[in-house]
């Protein structure tokens, strides 16, 4: 057996034991070198600080600490106060209200997680007081925190865009109207469920009412418009908005919003390095999984095999779609992406997918894997806000991971929906 072949055995077992991906994905790296080629090992140390080396990674901490920042700073309620004067007059409106609340945070935390945490109590306790289930209303909120990893500024986007080589400008803003079409698809099944069983408006609709919840929370709305302006007019890289974006959410929440404190800063600065840490160490062990991959040359016969066995190119994108949301269910996604993405990057390229479009392709596939079990981050989080089962919930959210499915299709076969916003500003 090959390093592949003992690198996938061990990771298997370690993980069925216990151990947490990013350790049980080291291990396994460490075990099948030992066997197979034990001069390997002294490589591993280089290898593992080389796939920390790049300057775009820093984005990744500093776009968590500002979705920390908004968490904290009085951010989440002025966005749902705000979402429901937008579409609170619609039938099941407070269901709508949660969607469109994520997508507005998730244009500012980057992280699906920071999501179901932050904006999940406040959309779930409204829904419940209006008469809505607590199960559907876990369920609305933990589907719509897929939003916030697929419209920039994403996380896992970042991710992708350096371990495939492409872009990163190119590939956060092509997740915009991918995200926007998830959320707008999510409120027709939310309309439809509603309008079954009765779920009527929240608030009427109010120019006045738009107006002033609009004042209220102008500064906090401002933020993603802000990232998303840096980086289509090429001002800033992604790195240095993220920094930006820093500085502007600690200013607001601090000056404007006066909910949080100085003092303050250093616990968040303390949560985010706890949670950072997890994420790059993955990045690093990833990486070491990634190279044994490569030098077995998985990815050459995965390419060969799908091409040679799926002819069609719609097929082949059927396939890998389903493949991607297998492994979303047990697999953490930085690690998936680290390791796929070179197996799966020439498979697409050979049919003729642009890797941009197959980078939103991989990320909104991914993203389903963060609200499944068994290892759904966003699961056990919204499980823990919501204090319900996971049986329950997960019973509950099958119409909205429906409605993700769909849209996946929808975003795998329709190229321009993707590259219409990278093209328009000219990101090639």
């Amino acid at each position: 057996m090959n390093m592949s072949g003992w690198l996938g055995l061990s990771f298997v077992l370690l993980v069925l034991m216990g151990l947490p991906v990013s350790i049980a994905i080291g291990i396994a790296a460490i075990i099948a070198a030992l066997i197979v080629n034990p001069g390997l090992l002294t490589a591993f140390p280089s290898m593992m600080y080389g796939a920390l080396d790049s300057f775009l990674l820093v984005a990744i901490p500093l776009f968590m600490i500002t979705g920390f920042i908004m968490e904290k700073g009085g951010t989440s309620q002025r966005i749902f106060d705000f979402a429901e004067s937008l579409v609170g007059w619609m039938r099941g409106g407070l269901g709508a209200v949660n969607v469109v609340g994520s997508l507005i945070f998730g244009g500012i935390s980057g992280s699906s997680v920071a999501d179901a945490a932050g904006l999940g109590p406040i959309e779930i306790n409204a829904m419940v007081k209006r008469g809505y289930p607590l199960e559907y209303s876990a369920a609305l909120t933990l589907a719509s925190s897929t939003f916030s990893v697929v419209i920039p500024p994403s996380i896992l986007m970042v991710i992708y865009a350096i371990n495939a080589n492409q872009s990163v400008g190119a590939c956060l803003v092509a997740g915009l109207l991918p995200g926007l079409l998830m959320g707008l698809v999510m409120i027709l099944f939310n309309y439809f469920i509603s309008r079954k069983n009765n779920w009527g408006a929240s608030v009427p609709f109010s120019v006045r009412n738009i107006m002033n919840q609009g004042k209220k929370s102008f500064w906090a709305i401002l933020t993603p418009v802000l990232l998303l302006a840096g980086v289509l007019s090429g001002y800033f890289t992604p790195t240095e908005v993220a920094g930006a974006a820093v500085v502007y959410t600690i200013f607001i929440s601090i000056v404007i919003y006066k909910e949080l404190k100085v003092k303050d800063l250093f616990k968040l600065f303390r949560e985010v390095a706890a949670g950072g840490t997890a994420t790059i160490f993955i990045i690093c062990t990833a990486a070491l999984a990634a190279y044994i991959l490569t030098v077995d040359k998985i990815p050459m016969l995965v390419a060969e095999f799908i091409i040679t066995h799926l002819q069609y190119p719609w097929l082949i994108l059927l396939a890998i779609n389903i493949f991607l949301l297998i492994v979303g269910m047990f697999m953490d996604t930085v690690c998936s992406i680290i390791i796929l993405t070179p197996i799966l990057l020439p498979v697409v390229q050979g049919i003729g997918m642009n890797p941009i479009h197959f980078g939103v392709v991989m990320v909104a596939n991914l993203a389903i894997g963060l609200i499944t079990s068994p290892v759904g981050a966003c699961l056990y989080v919204t499980c823990g806000v919501a204090k319900v089962s996971m049986e329950r919930l997960i019973k509950a959210s099958i119409p909205f991971l429906l409605s993700l499915v769909i849209s996946v299709l929808i975003i795998t076969y329709c190229e321009p929906l993707v590259m219409f916003v990278p093209n328009l500003f000219g990101f090639n």
